[in-house]
């Protein structure tokens, strides 16, 4: 039979690595949106005599990057929690006498 321990005791530590580094990846990605209005995603300039459309656009501009940062960190989440799963299969399979 095939002793699957040993190719289990490497994998497991590299997959928590792995998750580990693309987690960081994407906090470090997340913290690198910046916030631009939406008219400036178009092309235009920003008009001189339309206050209130101007403070709208930021808004919408902010938003915008709002819901980018939050979908980056729901990943970097995840990838953090699969790492924290992989670190402690590991541990156990490493500290468990069979």
């Amino acid at each position: 039979m095939i002793e699957l321990r040993p190719a289990i005791e490497i994998a497991l530590p590299l997959l928590a690595f792995a998750c580990g580094v693309a987690a960081a990846y994407f906090w470090l990605t997340s913290s690198r949106i910046s916030v631009s209005p939406t008219y400036e995603s178009v092309g235009l300039i920003e008009p001189a005599d339309e206050a209130q459309w101007v403070q709208n656009q930021w808004i919408a501009g902010l938003l915008k990057a709002n819901q980018k940062t939050g979908r980056l960190n729901g990943y970097a989440a995840q990838l953090t929690a699969a790492s924290v799963l992989f670190s402690a299969l590991s541990a156990l399979v490493s500290a468990w006498p069979f």
